[in-house]
C-alpha cells in the first residue's frame, strides 16, 4: 500500500453538463438556477471554486452549532452552493482527476436518481471496473424489489437509502422489500443520516434522523448498515449505535475534526470509514482527508488508525 491510499466510501457522478441542467430543472423547477449559464466560464473559476468550497465546508460545520431558524438558514444557503458544485466540478472525468490527485484508489459510486440514474452508475462501473463500488437508490422507482434483483445482475453491489429525499417515514412498509431484498443479495446498506435543511432535494429531513432507524439495526442483524455523515448534527448518537450495534458503521463526511477525533475514542476504529459526498459544496475529498491527516500529523491517531480509516476497513466490507 502506498502512503496514504484511500478508498473513499461516498462519492456521486453527475451526467454531462447540458443533460444535468436539464434534469435539475426538471426536478426542482424552484431553484435560483439561470439559463444562460456559462459553462466554459464557470469552469476557469476552479481553483477559486476549491477555495470556496473549502471555506463553505466550515461554514457548513458552524451551522450545526447555530440554534433553531439560524440552523436551517445555514443550511438553505450551503444547499445553493451544493448545485453550482454540480455544475462546475462533477463529472466523471472531474472525479477521476481528483482522486488520481489524492491518491484514491477506489470509491463507492452512488445513485441519486432522477439526477444520477441506476443505469448511469452501472455504466460507468462497468467501464471502470477497478475503480468504483457502485450502489443503487431504487426506492421511489416502480417494483423496487425486482429492481434489486435486475441491478444486482447488472453488477451493482450495495443499496442506498435516503428517507429524507423519498419523503417516506422509515418505519414504512415501503421499505421492507428493499431490506429483504438487501439480506437476499447480502448487499451493504448506505442510510443518509442527519438532518439537511435541504428542500426541494429533503422532503422530509426529519425522517433521516438516525433515531428513525435503528429498529432496521435490530431486524437485519446480518445485514452491514453505514450512516453516511455520522447523523450531521448529532454525531454522538451515531456513535453510539455503531459502538452498540456489530452491524453498524459510519462515514466521516461532513464531520469536522474535533468530531472525527471524539468518533476515534468512542466507537472501535474499525466501524469508522473514509467518506467525502464529493462533489458536493466542492472539494470534499481533499477537505476531508486533510482533516484526518492533521489528525496524525498531531498524533491524535496512530499510523495504524489512519490506514484502517482511509481503506482497510473499507476493504472489510468490499474485499
Amino acid at each position: 500500500m502506498k502512503k496514504n491510499e484511500v478508498i473513499d466510501f461516498h462519492v456521486h457522478v453527475y451526467p454531462a453538463f447540458n443533460d444535468l441542467l436539464g434534469k435539475i430543472k426538471e426536478a426542482y423547477p424552484d431553484l435560483p438556477i439561470k439559463d444562460d449559464l456559462d459553462f466554459s466560464k464557470l469552469k476557469k473559476l476552479l481553483p477559486l471554486f476549491h477555495k470556496a468550497g473549502s471555506a463553505a465546508q466550515g461554514v457548513f460545520g458552524l451551522g450545526k452549532r447555530l440554534p433553531g431558524f439560524l440552523n436551517k438558514v445555514n443550511d438553505k444557503y450551503v444547499a445553493l452552493l451544493t448545485f453550482y458544485s454540480i455544475i462546475i466540478e462533477s463529472s466523471i472525468n472531474d472525479l477521476l482527476k481528483e482522486m488520481e490527485r489524492l491518491n484514491v484508489t477506489k470509491a463507492v459510486l452512488i445513485a441519486h436518481p432522477p439526477m444520477i440514474s441506476n443505469e448511469f452508475i452501472l455504466d460507468l462501473t462497468e467501464k471502470y471496473p477497478d475503480k468504483f463500488i457502485p450502489y443503487i437508490n431504487v426506492s421511489l422507482e416502480e417494483n423496487p424489489a425486482e429492481k434489486i434483483d435486475e441491478f444486482v445482475e447488472k453488477g451493482a453491489m450495495g443499496l442506498k437509502i435516503h428517507h429524507a429525499a423519498d419523503g417516506i417515514n422509515p418505519m414504512d412498509q415501503f421499505y421492507t422489500p428493499l431490506l429483504d431484498k438487501a439480506k437476499e443479495h447480502k448487499l451493504p446498506v448506505i442510510l443518509h443520516t442527519g438532518c439537511f435543511h435541504m428542500k426541494p432535494i429533503h422532503k422530509c429531513p426529519e425522517y433521516s434522523h438516525a433515531k428513525e432507524i435503528e429498529p432496521y439495526f435490530k431486524k437485519y442483524p446480518e445485514l452491514t448498515f453505514i450512516l453516511a455523515h455520522m447523523n450531521y448534527k448529532d454525531p454522538k448518537l451515531a456513535m453510539e449505535y455503531a459502538k452498540t450495534y456489530d452491524n453498524v458503521f459510519v462515514d466521516i463526511s461532513w464531520q469536522d475534526t474535533e468530531i472525527i477525533f471524539e468518533a476515534l475514542n468512542k466507537v472501535p476504529t474499525e466501524k469508522i470509514l473514509f467518506g467525502s459526498d464529493w462533489p458536493l459544496v466542492g472539494n470534499n475529498i481533499e477537505v476531508t482527508l486533510n482533516r484526518v491527516l492533521k489528525l496524525h500529523h498531531e498524533k491524535a491517531i496512530t499510523d495504524s488508525q489512519l490506514r484502517k480509516i482511509l481503506r482497510e476497513n473499507a476493504l472489510q466490507i468490499h474485499p
